[in-house]
């Protein structure tokens, strides 16, 4: 965050499924990758999880408030 409270970055989610009033319900990421069934985390990387996580942490916050 800015000190003028703008948004430094924008997290947008690939859907949002969002109810009459506005509020999310649900959200997806699309991830485009061929997964590798033989790695341990078939492709999946640390920076994925981390945004998977960023957005629920979000939205829960919305949601909470």
């Amino acid at each position: 965050m800015h000190d003028d409270e703008s948004q430094q970055f924008q997290l947008r989610p690939d859907i949002a499924f969002i109810d009459d009033y506005g509020v999310p319900q649900m959200i997806a990421d699309a991830k485009w990758k061929l997964l590798n069934e033989a790695d341990r985390k078939p492709g999946i990387s640390s920076s994925d999880m981390y945004q998977l996580y960023t957005m629920q942490a979000v939205i829960k916050l919305i949601i909470c408030s």
